[in-house]
């Protein structure tokens, strides 16, 4: 069906959706607590294709296609409330070839909830629209926040989107009816903006349960996604960005897309999946010329070129890690094993073994079998580094074997704490830097996972 092998698996994610469904496959329940049904739909397609690589990537073929029908549906709704000249005009999709790929194979949970939120949005427009009759406003209502529920139960954060972009779209209707200049009401949105600023730094700290990185609170969220994902990101959300003022579009979701300019908060991974999805739904709203299909195109070249050059934005180095699970001793059974997010599903999917992408806590720490130990699988440093670690005191750190697995090392989790502490007494920042890591997880899970355990009880 597919011309498929693991080396060109897209997404960071995927195998957690894959360790989900075999869990509810062998036991009837998540192993990790969540309310999405989209673990369900995966768990249906491995009774069918198998539980393979194979079937995790039908499983995201299947998710952008979904999620482009839902953006053709989205657009075909909308077309009802523009103006002729407007509907005669069509544009670059932009939906189906560049941010809906990545959203639909980075992150396919919310690729779900995404598509049912555009056609509940386009079903709220037609709501604000209708002007003659009641009884179809009603039903325009009923079913947008039906399906805008629904994408809640995907993903959660389609819920605090739905009540943003109800009132957002809201506004948006106030502002056409009094006819108001778009350039003058994009001011007033940076004005907003600038005092929602404000009220980041001396009022509030929005931490929304540890899902924000409050120890860089100012980074610049459009920088953080370069970084993180390249130039081609930036230019699509420019070129989106100029094409709503241009065209003199919702001024909602220009000061949406505009707020990205200052430092409010941190970027971190869920920042990004709301900017994309924001990004997505903009893109559906455009009437562009024949410039849009000129810039959608050379876009879509300079992201072939990006993942081409370095595929690591988009995915995990997949053949590496089977070399490391390959390596493991002979009845290597951990109590608990600590390796990065990506690495740690992917040992989930295929040895089931207990695998934690953080820094053990004491939950982590209680529920450990009796007479188990747990390890930790180390990048960034050499066998002879660690190997040649001295305390204070001129004793070995690294008591226990330190074991090679490629690129990688297996060490005990009391030794790798121990080495932690020394070099922070020692201030080595050079060692810190590699230490506190993503790829050597250092933080405790933050609050709002340990709250999903405790809600499972």
């Amino acid at each position: 069906m597919f011309s498929f092998s693991s080396e060109n698996l897209p997404g960071k994610d995927i195998y957690w959706y894959g360790v989900q469904a075999k869990s509810l496959i062998n036991t009837g329940q998540l192993h990790s607590p969540d309310t999405s049904f989209v673990f369900h739909i995966v768990e249906l397609i491995f009774r069918i294709f198998g539980e393979s690589e194979r079937s995790l990537f039908i499983f995201g073929f299947i998710t952008y296609c979904f999620l482009t029908f839902c953006g053709f549906l989205t657009i075909r709704f909308s077309k009802t409330i523009l103006s002729d000249k407007e509907a005669e005009r069509g544009n670059f999709p932009f939906y189906i070839f560049l941010s809906g790929i990545w959203i639909s194979f980075l992150y396919p949970k919310q690729a779900w909830g995404l598509g049912l939120f555009s056609i509940g949005i386009s079903l709220y427009l037609r709501f604000l629209m209708d002007r003659k009759n009641i009884y179809r406003k009603f039903k325009y209502l009923i079913l947008s926040l039906a399906f805008i529920g629904i994408s809640g139960l995907a993903h959660s954060v389609f819920l605090i989107l739905g009540m943003v972009f109800l009132f957002g779209f809201f506004l948006d209707k106030i502002i056409q009816k009094n006819s108001w200049k778009i350039l003058n009401i994009t001011l007033i949105a940076f004005v907003l903006v600038i005092l929602f600023y404000i009220a980041r730094i001396y009022l509030f700290n929005f931490t929304f349960g540890g899902r924000i990185d409050t120890e860089r609170n100012f980074d610049i969220p459009l920088l953080d996604a370069y970084r993180i994902y390249g130039i081609a990101f930036v230019l699509e959300w420019v070129l989106i960005f100029l094409f709503l003022i241009l065209e003199r579009k919702s001024a909602f979701l220009i000061f949406i897309l505009g707020a990205l300019f200052l430092p409010w908060a941190s970027f971190a991974d869920l920042q990004f999946r709301i900017l994309l999805s924001i990004l997505w739904i903009s893109e559906l709203f455009l009437r562009g010329s024949r410039k849009a299909y000129f810039a959608g195109i050379l876009i879509c070249f300079i992201w072939f070129l990006s993942i081409k050059s370095d595929y690591s934005k988009f995915g995990h180095d997949y053949p590496g890690f089977r070399k490391v699970i390959a390596g493991f001793p002979e009845k290597f059974q951990p109590g608990l094993l600590i390796a990065h997010h990506g690495f740690c599903e992917f040992i989930k999917f295929y040895k089931e073994y207990d695998c934690l992408s953080w820094k053990p806590d004491d939950k982590a720490k209680n529920e450990l079998p009796k007479n188990s130990e747990i390890y930790r699988i180390v990048k960034g440093f050499s066998y002879r580094e660690l190997d040649s670690a001295f305390d204070l005191k001129g004793k070995k750190i690294f008591k226990a074997p330190i074991i090679t697995l490629g690129n990688y090392l297996l060490v005990k989790e009391a030794d790798w704490d121990d080495f932690h502490s020394i070099k922070e007494e020692e201030r080595d920042e050079k060692s810190l830097s590699r230490i506190e890591s993503w790829i050597n997880p250092f933080k405790e899970r933050p609050k709002f996972i340990l709250k999903k355990y405790e809600g499972s009880k």
